[in-house]
């Protein structure tokens, strides 16, 4: 794995760059979680998180061989200016959304092998504006 924290409360991850992690890049784990401007690719899956609060904005995530990003029964989730392509699955994958908030904003997905974004079953609100799923 390229980062991986857990039991973190409160973290800031910013400005990274992970390449060639044949399992994931970044594997993240605490309550809130702010992940800026970094660098993914080459990896098994991108980025993996588990519940809590997420903000993601202007990360760079490519060419994973599975999942572009992760996101196992988040509190929250707010994805502003992502790149996430040529993932050999789904770009953006969020299981059990169980009541939880997901906005995505202004974010690129293209080349995926399965959908830009993918919502499991839940009871989640989701907001979608002005992002881009190219084939």
């Amino acid at each position: 794995m390229g980062l991986y924290i857990l039991n973190c409360f409160q973290m800031d991850i910013r400005s990274n760059v992970v390449r060639r992690a044949s399992a994931i890049g970044m594997a993240l784990d605490g309550q809130h979680l702010q992940v800026v401007d970094n660098d993914i690719s080459d990896c098994g899956i991108g980025l993996s998180r588990f519940s809590g609060t997420t903000t993601l904005i202007s990360n760079k995530i490519v060419r994973t061989s599975s999942i572009g990003a992760h996101f196992y029964a988040p509190e929250v989730l707010d994805a502003e200016r992502n790149i996430v392509g040529r993932s050999g699955s789904a770009a953006v994958f969020v299981e059990f959304p169980s009541l939880s908030s997901l906005r995505f904003t202004q974010n690129t997905f293209y080349k995926a092998n399965g959908s830009g974004i993918l919502i499991g079953e839940g009871d989640a609100t989701l907001t979608a504006v002005g992002n881009m799923a190219l084939p």
